[in-house]
C-alpha cells in the first residue's frame, strides 16, 4: 500500500507562499507512499492533541489532488475523519513557532523516534541560536552573552547583532552601535538600560555576532535535505533595513550555493543527521573579507522550499520528497 505519511501544520500561521500544502502533494504522488494526512494544531478538535497533551487522536484532512491553500481556514474547521498516532509510519513536523517541548516530549514518548522527520529530540538539540556555536569555522565571530559586560567586552572589537536564542522570524532582534542598543524599527537606548536586552540576558541569554556590512548583499537561505542542497534564495532588506527577513519587508530571489556554502551543508549534515534531523535551512551573508558566512540554521519548520520552486522553475518540492524518504528509509535511529 505505501506508506502513511501525517504532516503537523498550524494552518492559522499560514499563507499563500506556505509550502506545506504543495509538499502534501508531492508526497502524495511518490510512488512510495500510499496515504497523506494533514492535521492542523489550530484545528479546535486537535486541542487535546496539541496542547492538552492527552489524547493520541486527532481530526486530520486526508490530501488529494485539490488540497490547497484556504485563506478562509475553513478546510480545517470542517469535521473530518480521526486517526491515530500510531497508525501512521512517517510523521513530518512542519509545525511554526512557538512550540511546548512538552509537546516534542509527548510526541516521543507515544510513536519511535525514528518515524519523525525532524526527530523531536534533534529539532531540541538544534532549534537553539547557540547551535551556530558548533561551528565556529564558517561563522563571523561570535559569543553567547549572558550579561550586558559580556555585551560590551564583545563590543569592543565591532558592532553586533544580538540574537535571542528561541526567537524567530526575525523578531526580538536588537544591533548594537557605539554602545547603543538599536532596535529594528530604529530606536535607540543606552545598552546599560534597556529593559528588554536586561530582561533576555536573565532568561537565556544572547548569541552576539560581529554585524557585518554588507548585509545589502543578502542573507541567502540555502535548504538541505538529506545532505543535499536543493535549493536557494537570496533574501535582501526593505530599503533603510538590516533585516533581510521577507516577513520583515525583505525581498527573495532565486540563487545558487557557492563552494563554501556546499561545504557548510555538508559539514552540517554531518552532524545532525546523527540527531534524526534529515531537512534544515541555513542562512548565510557575506563578510568583510567577501566570504560567505554561516548565520542561521533551522531545524524546526524549514520554510522557502515553494517559493524556490516557482524561483528556478525545477521541481524543488519533488526533489526534497524524494531525498527525505531516503533518509527515513537509511538513518533510521
Amino acid at each position: 500500500m505505501g506508506y502513511r505519511i501525517l504532516i503537523l501544520v498550524d494552518h492559522a500561521k499560514h499563507n499563500i507562499t506556505n509550502s506545506s500544502y504543495d509538499l502534501a502533494k508531492s508526497f502524495r504522488k511518490h510512488q512510495k507512499v500510499g496515504e497523506v494526512i494533514v492535521a492542523s494544531r489550530s484545528t479546535p478538535r486537535n486541542q487535546d492533541f496539541f496542547y492538552g497533551l492527552c489524547d493520541l487522536s486527532f481530526s486530520g484532512i486526508p490530501v488529494d489532488a485539490d488540497f490547497s491553500f484556504d485563506p478562509s481556514g475553513n478546510l480545517f474547521l470542517q469535521t473530518g475523519p480521526m486517526y491515530a498516532l500510531i497508525d501512521f509510519d512517517l510523521v513530518i513536523l512542519r509545525i511554526a513557532h512557538p512550540i511546548n517541548s512538552l509537546f516534542f516530549d509527548y510526541l516521543s514518548a507515544n510513536l519511535p523516534q525514528e518515524r519523525f522527520i525532524n526527530q523531536p529530540n534533534g529539532i531540541m538539540r538544534t532549534g537553539g541560536k547557540d547551535f551556530l556555536l558548533q561551528f565556529p569555522q564558517w561563522c563571523p565571530p561570535m559569543q553567547w552573552c549572558h550579561t550586558i559586560d559580556d555585551i560590551k567586552n564583545f563590543h569592543r572589537n565591532f558592532d553586533l547583532v544580538l540574537k535571542p536564542l528561541r526567537n524567530y522570524g526575525g523578531k526580538g532582534i536588537f544591533k548594537v552601535e557605539k554602545g547603543k542598543i538599536i532596535a529594528q524599527n530604529g530606536d535607540q537606548w543606552d545598552l546599560a538600560s534597556d529593559g528588554h536586552v536586561l530582561e533576555q540576558l536573565e532568561a537565556d541569554g544572547y548569541l552576539a555576532m560581529q554585524y557585518l556590512q554588507n548585509v545589502r548583499l543578502g542573507d541567502k537561505r540555502i535548504v538541505v535535505v538529506n545532505g543535499k542542497i536543493v535549493g536557494a534564495s537570496l533574501r535582501k532588506p526593505a530599503e533603510g533595513s538590516w533585516l533581510c527577513n521577507v516577513s520583515q519587508g525583505g525581498s527573495s530571489e532565486a540563487s545558487m550555493a557557492d563552494e563554501r556554502e556546499v561545504e557548510m551543508a555538508i559539514c552540517i549534515h554531518e552532524t545532525v543527521a546523527q540527531m534524526g534531523v534529515g531537512i534544515f535551512g541555513m542562512d548565510t551573508l557575506v563578510n568583510d573579507e567577501g566570504q560567505r558566512v554561516l548565520s542561521e540554521i533551522n531545524t524546526l519548520s524549514v520554510g522557502g522550499i515553494g517559493p524556490m520552486e516557482l524561483q528556478h522553475q525545477k521541481p524543488v518540492l519533488d526533489h526534497t520528497v524524494d531525498l527525505l524518504l531516503v533518509y527515513f528509509e537509511n538513518y533510521k535511529m
